[in-house]
């Protein structure tokens, strides 16, 4: 081994991953992202979005947005009946973060008044913890040094902090001593790209000015159980069948923690689809070896001993080529793929991990069929920013993430309200994160349908179908009691939208965003008299039956 050149490899490797050049949005470029995407260049470099600079929150004004606590209010009475604690966790903006890198010199940045939106996120969470909501302040201890330059989220620091916050309000709940305990632990796992499809100014900077932006670098995290020999990757794909995982270029990370000194046995198999590939091993800052003149297609087996330390152990793995790089064996995948990891396990004799086949689901191990605690959100929420696991940690619980990327408010929750393990049983609290800014004009509907999804099909009651095709139903009088409770699915999960006519009210136009996961089913707590007839439409082209089933409020 040439440990001078292997040093050398893996130094610059790692200074590659963890570092990005400082960049910045020439002024004629920042001028075409406001006119023509909708996108402002603040200062040095970041990046902030219309809808952060919009003053308005579900198209609403601010000062209009804070009538909508007694709704949230409803909700979290509704899932009271099911036995379940709401505590919402409200995402600022960072134009709402002390220190925001606001230009100044660009009007639309100049009008935007971050002392009058930090007042209404004061306002808004006040308002709720009056009407009797939990809600977590992530305002107060947010940094900008916490979030992306060039897209709208934090960082998994930033998420850990904004995870601590939410751990205090629901470790002051009554019902947080009965939740089933469990340790985690949190485990640095190197550096990483951010994905270009969420910062949406790269493509926009390139297709108007021709302007080639890096994604931002960051560090990430990553929480797991902290029994047994804790271990996790970094820049790491999914794990696939064969069984396999990709290692990413130019660096890959594996972390794990000892409670004391000692040996630990590596196995590590690995195939690259490039030839002259050379991967560099080391640990915890010092070279291990070095593979080079690696045959394209061939498998590479080895073992080693570590000496690991008591504590957090960093491997990382350094690669010379990946897909994307040099070479481009997989054109029309975006991975920057190196190697295909057949075996990797570490073990110290009496434990041993397996970060190939995919693990075991830890809320096997607290003894029943799903964690107690529920987190719906949005991209904030999704487990690449580790959110979630840095809520299990400070909780000392496990969490059940069912949220989804671009859920705005409502979706994921609205996905999660119709699945059937929700309906059999319901967590003991529900977290409910979701951003203060974009947000649907459809969010009465939205309440309503949350409203009625909590309690979910009617138990009993005529159902009643009608062709999809004919494009409407009515459902007579004498079913239909006051304050309804509605519910429609169709057969054909194409359909996204469901008109109700309710006698002289205003039509309710019940919606699922494309966003949702879960389509073709639809509820609405109706505000009727009883004995109002309904009518229900929906656009033509729609296959199979409609079905809609209407009852009292349990």
């Amino acid at each position: 081994m040439n440990s001078g050149r292997s040093h050398a490899v893996l130094t610059l490797l790692a200074l590659l991953a963890s570092s990005a050049a400082a960049e910045s949005v020439p002024p004629a470029c920042a001028a075409r992202l406001d006119q023509q995407a909708w996108i402002f260049a603040g200062t040095g470099d970041h990046v902030y979005y219309g809808d952060e600079l919009s003053g308005r929150w579900m198209t609403q004004p601010w000062a209009d947005a804070l009538r909508l606590v007694p709704s949230f209010a409803e909700v979290a009475a509704a899932l009271k009946t099911r036995g379940t604690t709401l505590v919402l966790a409200p995402v600022p903006p960072r134009t709402f973060l002390e220190g925001a890198a606001l230009d100044r010199q660009n009007p639309t940045e100049a009008a935007f008044d971050p002392a009058a939106a930090r007042a209404f996120y004061q306002k808004f969470s006040q308002s709720l913890r009056a009407a009797g909501v939990p809600t977590a302040d992530l305002l107060g201890g947010a940094s900008t040094q916490d979030t992306f330059d060039k897209d709208i989220h934090w960082t998994p620091q930033g998420a850990a902090t904004a995870a601590r916050s939410v751990a205090e309000v629901v470790r002051g709940l009554p019902v947080y001593p009965a939740l089933a305990h469990q340790d985690f632990v949190t485990l640095p796992t190197g550096a990483a790209a951010r994905f270009e499809s969420d910062q949406p100014v790269i493509a926009k900077a390139r297709d108007l000015c021709g302007l080639a932006l890096s994604p931002d670098r960051y560090q990430t995290e990553t929480t797991v159980p902290a029994g047994g020999l804790p271990a996790t990757t970094g820049n790491f794909g999914e794990a696939e069948s064969g069984p396999q995982r990709w290692a990413f270029g130019p660096v890959a990370t594996v972390a794990f923690a000892l409670p004391s000194a000692g040996p630990v046995t590596l196995h590590l198999a690995f195939v690259t689809p490039v030839a002259g590939q050379e991967v560099s091993l080391g640990l915890n800052g010092t070279v291990l070896d070095t593979l080079t003149g690696l045959a394209g297609g061939a498998t590479t087996d080895r073992t080693y001993t570590l000496a690991g330390r008591a504590g957090t152990n960093r491997l990382d793995f350094g690669f010379t080529d990946w897909n994307g790089r040099a070479s481009r064996f997989a054109p029309d995948d975006a991975r920057p793929m190196a190697v295909a990891v057949k075996t990797l396990t570490l073990s110290t004799g009496t434990e041993q991990t397996d970060l190939i086949s995919p693990q075991t689901d830890s809320s096997a191990l607290l003894g029943h069929s799903a964690p107690e605690v529920t987190l719906v959100g949005a991209s904030s929420s999704m487990s690449l920013l580790n959110f979630d696991g840095a809520l299990k940690q400070a909780l000392g619980t496990d969490v059940q993430n069912v949220s989804s990327g671009a859920a705005g408010v409502f979706n994921s929750l609205k996905d999660y309200l119709r699945d059937p393990a929700y309906q059999q049983s319901p967590p003991r609290v529900l977290v409910w994160q979701f951003p203060l800014i974009g947000g649907d004009a459809t969010f009465d509907a939205d309440f309503r349908d949350v409203l009625a999804a909590v309690q979910g099909h009617c138990e009993s009651g005529q159902t009643q179908v009608a062709n999809g095709g004919s494009g409407g139903l009515e459902i007579g009088a004498t079913a239909v009691p006051a304050s309804a409770r509605l519910h429609v699915w169709a057969d054909d999960q194409a359909l996204r939208s469901v008109k109700v006519t309710m006698g002289t009210e205003p039509t309710l136009e019940l919606v699922n965003s494309p966003r949702m996961l879960k389509q073709g089913e639809f509820y609405a707590a109706l505000k009727n008299k009883a004995s109002t007839p309904l009518k229900l439409s929906w656009p033509a082209g729609i296959n199979g039956q409609v079905h809609a089933e209407v009852c009292a409020v349990r």
